[in-house]
């Protein structure tokens, strides 16, 4: 019955009444220095979010509810002119330069919509058409780039891939989830984790898409978000509480417009990926060892000449006699070329006081990887109504089903990219059939078949997701008004994953079936006001209450001894059992109460303060209340000292300090049980166990005394308009600090734990930021607008636990991400090359079977920091008459990956440098040492330089192979993100059609990148580990895609 009225509900909404008189208004809009006509001017009815905009010439034709509404004319740079239409037809105006830019509204946090003239702290807006049709459906992949101090990079090129997503850094060592920002839709936060799906230990694959790491935030589809503002750090994000320590990213969807009538509109965009970097090969030396060995078994490169074989021909590992020839596109040719369809259709209509959005959106996608796919359906009802002149009613609904098909990835047997990058260049990876005749793999290696493995160990992934809210809004008088709001975030998650019989992980087969649910439901009341307490001061003043309600389930079964080869049903296995992780479910429940209180005197200088204080049920009952304020001030200089140069046209200095916290994943305060694998080298036994269930005490100690994270803020900032505001300049400086980390420390066995959880550590966080803005050339038709974004982020270990210096974070044997004291979050640490303590050369030995081979030394210690000295991006829009051009420069200086990619391709002898000169001999410059790392020592005394030869074989192994350090690379990078160039037709042209507006675009993702130090053999941006304790470990990752698109938009 309830599901019936609501359904009711959102039906009167949607369906309001459209039928009222209409009359159509038309005019030029010119500007007043020049009378040149001004393309790209909003042209909207007041009261209103949809109307038209000027197009080449200038012109414009709009239809109006009746002949006494308002127009309101805007663009950037230009100051904003509302004209009463008094029954006129034809309305012709002169636009000026603004004298009083950045007074537009910002919906910051909490909801609360603020002038940003007001803001004391850092926040930045992209309109929802950057983000539309970008050769991509992920929007927080059209994102990167646009925003000075947000960070995305992407884990995978699958479909489907995950998201790393920071702001300012990381601050927090208790998970990768930790550091990522609060996502928050039409005011409901909603889920972006993803549960890893991994299947034993040490494997990095995932269900679905492949990616190690995801983000949820891909369900949402690009073409219904109408901006997407930014709260970069505590401050801005502080009324959001503990879930927003990391800042936040306020998505605002599209609303019905209210101007009466309806239209229709067709967005359709086809697009065309393939690999993007892959690395370089030689191609003169095929499989085999010491330039005469041939091992068909083997993955070394480091074989005969190609020619030097006569018959040119050898051995296979079945016996049989192979032509040995050379292969160059043989991991190129693995790949297909991928193809993107993404449709979209929206209906709107409205009567003046309601109206309502309907769309529909369509994702259809084939990787590059075969047998890969995705799928996704869109729908999204939206609707408002405002009745009695005091009550608005709004709503919207969305319902989101995705499918992707991908297959097993990163550090295991069974992946697809485990030997692909560096197979032997030989190797006829696509000509020779991958199945012998006997249904067994056809292949040299003891790992999967590439092929085989993408076609016969399937991950599916099926979300069902829906999103909704509720907002009901009452204004007392024109200064105090009440509103509520309540909005849900259901989804349901199925994953299967399969083995076949016969992989290289599962001999004979595996299938697991994965069953995850996620329940959010948020509630915020707020009582608003805002009242001019004189001629020079304003009061604004919010007060709210908010419930937080979330819980996750999860269900996981595994199906071991497939039965027929080809069903991949779980029911057609011999032994099923209950995956130890069934069960494992977390509720939390989060209650606050704040305040927003801003105090303005004469437009010029403002004074803001928040509080909020949250209760959580993570935390124990003596630490679960915590109270968390703000303050921020605002300064405009030039309007303070009546400063009217036309060169200084705006200034504005601003500061705020804030702190916010973080708490604890559910169930850290107590000791839990867990069910109980029992076992020896010679068999296990896993509960349940023939009817019988069974649980034991975890092995990591709760903590009844533990405390949120602490995150607190101090941030400085300046903005100016320059020549009129044609030019502006925004500066941000920031220094906070994260202490009290939840930490996971080791116990002695001895104790019956190995590891407690307990408060400790520090890690700071400073930074600037810079985003300069302008219009370049304003001349005519021609306009060229240009946006600089610049980020600098140093962060540290301040501390860790007593005793404790580091601490593992993630990574892999030998190569590790960890947090040191004394040294960035996330540092490298591994097996360093031997140096000379005094001149920094490299050890050599001059003794023994390795002698002229680098001494190996038995140290681990930090050997690479990824993150990055800068980034920056360079954005440009350029439009003539109608034609436009859009263009993205992406920067990074500085920031190590760590490439098994390059270090395994190039110990095996693959990789393009590795073939040059390889049968001359090479010296490794260095000083000798002796096997006890002892300095050999001349007659006089002195050091001896390395002059002892070795072949190629040798000098790349013992370079590129023996040593983690060899692998770490610095990944700067220049990227050419999006291009693209488009067309609007005239309104002169359509004016007999019943077209309103049609737009054809072409557009190119990531089409051209430079980065000096990979050599060319990977994308700086891949790297599969997930998140941001993770970044820049790259093991055999997905390579990045190139894609290219064209694009259709037309509304009628």
């Amino acid at each position: 019955m309830k599901k019936n009225l609501l359904l009711s509900f959102f039906l009167l909404l949607l369906i309001p009444s459209v039928v009222m008189a209409q009359q159509e208004v038309s005019g030029k809009v010119t500007s007043s220095d020049d009378g040149a006509p001004l393309p790209g001017v909003n042209v909207v009815v007041k009261g209103t979010t949809q109307g038209t905009v000027t197009d080449i010439d200038g012109n414009y034709r709009i239809t109006v509810p009746n002949g006494n509404v308002t127009l309101v004319y805007s663009f950037i740079g230009l100051a904003t002119q509302e004209i009463p239409l008094n029954n006129r037809t034809q309305l012709d105006i002169q636009m000026a330069t603004d004298t009083k830019q950045l007074s537009e509204v910002i919906v910051t946090a909490a909801g609360i919509e603020r002038e940003q003239r007001s803001l004391g702290y850092s926040v930045q807006e992209v309109d929802g058409e950057a983000l539309s049709q970008k050769s991509t459906n992920n929007v927080f992949e059209s994102l990167q780039g646009k925003v000075a101090g947000l960070t995305i990079n992407q884990n995978s090129g699958a479909p489907g891939g995950g998201a790393t997503i920071l702001i300012r850094g990381a601050t927090s060592l208790a998970g990768n989830s930790r550091n990522s920002p609060l996502i928050v839709v039409d005011g409901i936060p909603i889920d972006n984790d993803f549960v890893r799906g991994d299947v034993g230990s040490g494997s990095a694959e995932v269900f679905g898409s492949g990616s190690i790491g995801g983000s949820r935030g891909f369900d949402i589809n690009p073409e219904d978000i109408a901006e997407i503002t930014v709260l970069k750090g505590p401050a801005a994000a502080a009324l959001y509480g503990i879930r927003a320590a990391n800042g936040a990213i306020v998505i605002t969807t599209k609303r019905p417009s209210g101007l009466q009538g309806t239209s229709v509109a067709v967005t359709s965009s086809f697009n065309v990926s393939r690999v993007n970097i892959l690395p370089n090969y030689q191609n003169d030396y095929g499989q085999g060892l010491s330039f005469r060995h041939h091992s068909p078994f083997s993955s070394n490169s480091w074989g005969r000449p190609f020619g030097a074989i006569p018959n040119d021909s050898i051995t296979d590992h079945n016996g049989n006699r192979v032509a040995y020839v050379n292969y160059p596109d043989n991991v190129r040719d693995f790949f297909n070329d991928g193809y993107l369809w993404n449709n979209n259709i929206e209906f709107s209509g409205s009567n003046g006081a309601s109206g309502f959005i309907v769309s529909v959106g369509r994702t259809d996608q084939s990787g590059i990887i075969p047998e890969s796919d995705l799928n996704r359906t869109n729908i999204r009802l939206a609707g408002t109504t405002e009745f009695l002149g005091k009550v608005l009613l709004s709503g919207s609904f969305q319902y989101i089903n995705t499918q992707i098909l991908g297959s097993p990835q990163g550090n295991n047997g069974s992946s697809v990219f485990f030997l692909l990058p560096s197979i032997p260049r030989s190797y006829d990876l696509n000509g020779r059939p991958y199945l012998n005749p006997d249904g067994t793999q056809n292949w040299y290696s003891s790992t999967d078949h590439p092929l085989w493995s993408a076609k016969n160990n399937p991950a599916t992934n099926e979300v069902d997701r829906f999103l909704g809210n509720i907002k009901l809004g009452y204004d007392f008088t024109d200064w105090l008004s009440l509103s509520y709001q309540f909005g849900f975030d259901v989804n349901g998650e199925n994953r299967k994953e399969v083995y076949a019989r016969g992989s290289s992980r599962f001999n004979d087969g595996l299938i697991i079936q994965d069953e995850l649910t996620f329940r959010l439901y948020e509630s915020t009341l707020l009582l608003s006001a805002n009242k001019d307490l004189n001629e020079d001061f304003n009061l604004s003043v919010t007060l709210g209450h908010n419930l937080n309600s979330t819980k996750r389930d999860r269900f996981i079964v595994q199906g071991a001894g497939i039965t027929t080869p080809g069903i991949n049903n779980i029911l057609n296995t011999e032994t099923v059992t209950v995956d130890p992780r069934n069960g494992v479910w977390s509720n939390r429940r989060l209650m606050g109460v704040f305040a927003d209180v801003t105090l303005g005197y004469k437009d010029w200088a403002y004074l803001n303060v928040t509080g909020r204080n949250d209760w959580s049920s993570t935390l124990p009952l003596a630490n679960n209340s915590f109270f968390y304020p703000s303050i921020s001030g605002t300064l405009i200089f030039t309007d303070a000292l009546g400063i009217t140069s036309d060169f200084l046209s705006f200034g504005k200095i601003k500061a705020a300090y804030a702190t916010v916290g973080n708490d604890a994943t559910p169930f850290l305060t107590t000791t839990t049980y867990v069910v109980p694998s029992l076992g020896n080298n010679t068999g296990s036994i896993n509960f349940p166990f023939q009817g019988t269930a069974a649980f034991t005490q975890s092995n990591i100690l709760g903590n009844d005394n533990l405390k949120p994270e602490e995150t607190s803020s101090i941030e400085f900032g300046l903005t100016l308009g320059l020549l009129n505001n044609r030019f502006n300049v925004d500066l941000t400086y920031y220094d906070q600090e994260t202490k009290d980390q939840i930490l996971f420390l080791q116990l002695p066995v001895s104790t019956g734990y190995t590891s407690y959880v307990t408060n400790a550590g520090s890690i700071t966080n400073k930074g600037f930021e810079a985003v300069l803005s302008g219009q370049i050339l304003q001349n005519g038709p021609v306009r060229w607008e240009a946006i600089v974004n610049f980020s600098r982020n140093r962060n540290k270990v301040n501390e860790l636990a007593e005793g404790l210096d580091a601490t593992f974070l993630s990574g892999f044997t030998g190569a590790e991400s960890s947090a040191v004291v004394g040294e960035p979050l996330g540092v490298f640490r591994g097996s360093p090359y031997a140096r000379d303590p005094e001149t920094g050369e490299l050890l050599v030995l001059g003794t023994g079977v390795n002698r002229g081979q680098l001494f190996n030394s038995t140290e681990f210690s930090v050997i690479g920091d990824p993150n990055p000295d800068w980034n920056a991006s360079l954005i440009n829009k350029l439009s003539w008459k109608g034609i436009r051009l859009g263009f993205q420069f992406d920067i990074q200086k500085g920031g190590d990956i760590w490439s098994n990619t390059i270090g395994f391709a190039g110990g095996l002898g693959s990789l393009e440098e590795t073939g040059v000169d390889r049968e001359d001999p090479r010296v490794i410059p260095g000083v000798l040492v002796d096997a006890s790392g002892d300095f050999i020592l001349d007659d006089a005394g002195n050091k001896i330089a390395n002059n002892i030869q070795v072949d190629a074989q040798t000098y790349w192994r013992s370079v590129n192979g023996a040593f983690f350090e060899g692998s770490i690379f610095d990944a700067s990078y220049v990227r050419l993100r999006e291009i693209t160039l488009g067309y609007s037709l005239p309104s002169a042209i359509l004016s007999n059609t019943p077209f309103k507006t049609f737009d054809v675009s072409l557009s190119a993702r990531n089409l051209w990148t430079y980065a000096p130090n990979l050599g060319g053999h990977i994308d700086p941006e891949v790297a599969n580990a997930p998140g941001a304790l993770a970044r820049g470990l790259e093991w055999n990752s997905s390579p990045g895609l190139v894609n290219y698109g064209i694009n259709l938009k037309f509304t009628f």
